[in-house]
């Protein structure tokens, strides 16, 4: 309980900042693009970090490199409280944003590590409510707290939590792993999972709009802050709720289908949104929790094709690849989608992602008859 305690304190404090930085540097006058350069800082820094966490895990053990990775994500948040250039926010949102990443990456290895196999995907779907919970929670709640003093201070209090508690118990229990990165895994992952890679990576370019890009769409429609902190939390109580509802259908019928189901409600949704915010606010939101319903279909789909191909050591190499992947679309999709918007304010988030989508079911059916 008190893992899963620490998780969603961490969440809450994640969601928070997550429309907090993107209300603020629209504050500050920052350009879309600007806004999407600053997005795409937490992927930067998570895949500078990635190739380097085995080397780390020889010397430290998962909790004691947990609290670096807050310990760097604190002071980056603080530095960010003090700054008003929002091209220095940039910087410290690499720091901030990468070391939190890495901390859900260590976490999600230790799953992967010690967790049964008759187990482990009901701790993974533990974790994964439990994360989107916090998320949920945080962004609701800073509607309240504001872009000031009690947001900035909120998100610090409940970091330094998180750090307490990892002074106090040690969560992550691990054997040590000397574990390397080989280039040859990244071929062999790509060659043997093609369509869990493809996945990964449309995911992970859509993952940010719900992140940074919809608040920014809400504003420039001119719904206001509530409703522009309001599109994250409707997104993650979306995708909480359809993460297990397809899995189980994935389990039933393939992953293939699914996958090409939750591709199509990416697209749809992608036409459809645009034209319910400009009918009436709660027809939008309406719209946001049903196609983030749909999308997170994707994600679970990857990872369970990802479990279809590859089992013990060879399942940790693919996941560092899959992470390389993961973070290379988490980089490249706000800078895609920000300048889209700017070109085409605001619905170009949505052209984005209908293209993003596009691709990802052109793929599924040319993959379709692959193992």
């Amino acid at each position: 309980m008190l893992f899963y305690a620490a998780v969603l304190l961490l969440s809450c404090a994640y969601g928070i900042s997550l429309p907090l930085i993107a209300i603020a540097l629209d504050g500050m006058g920052a350009s879309t693009r600007l806004i999407g350069l600053s997005a795409a800082m937490p992927a930067l820094g998570w895949l500078a970090g990635l190739p380097l966490i085995p080397l780390a895990l020889r010397r430290l053990s998962l909790t004691r490199l947990a609290l670096g990775l807050l310990g760097v994500a604190f002071a980056a948040w603080g530095a960010m409280a003090f700054m008003a250039d929002p091209w220095l926010w940039v910087g410290a949102r690499f720091l901030f944003g990468g070391a939190l990443g890495l901390i859900y990456r260590l976490i999600e290895y230790w799953l992967t590590l010690t967790v049964p196999e008759t187990r482990r995907g009901r701790e993974i779907g533990f974790y994964n409510a439990t994360f989107l919970g916090g998320i949920i929670l945080g962004s609701a709640l800073q509607p309240l707290l504001g872009i000031g003093f009690l947001g900035f201070g909120s998100v610090a209090v409940l970091i330094a939590s998180v750090g307490a508690v990892l002074l106090r118990r040690n969560l992550l229990p691990a054997p040590k792993v000397h574990l390397s990165w080989r280039p040859q895994d990244f071929s062999t992952a790509l060659r043997l999972a093609p369509l869990a890679m493809a996945a990964a990576l449309a995911f992970s370019m859509y993952e940010d709009i719900p992140a940074y890009l919809l608040s920014l769409f809400a504003l420039h429609q001119g719904m206001g802050e509530g409703v522009a902190a309001l599109t994250l939390s409707v997104c993650a109580l979306g995708a909480l709720l359809g993460a297990v509802p397809f899995g189980m259908l994935s389990d039933r019928i393939g992953r293939r289908p699914v996958l090409l189901l939750a591709s199509g409600i990416g697209l749809g949704g992608a036409v459809a949104v645009p034209v319910l915010a400009a009918v009436s606010t709660p027809l939008f939101l309406a719209g946001l929790f049903l196609w983030a319903f749909g999308i997170e279909g994707i994600f679970g789909v990857s990872l369970a094709l990802l479990a279809d191909h590859f089992r013990g050591e060879d399942l940790l190499r693919a996941n560092l690849a899959y992470g390389v992947v993961y973070a290379f679309g988490a980089l490249i999709g706000p800078l895609f989608a920000a300048n889209l918007m700017q070109a085409i304010d605001p619905q170009g988030v949505f052209v984005a992602a209908g293209l993003i989508f596009t691709g990802l079911i052109l793929l599924t059916l040319t993959l379709w008859r692959r193992p």
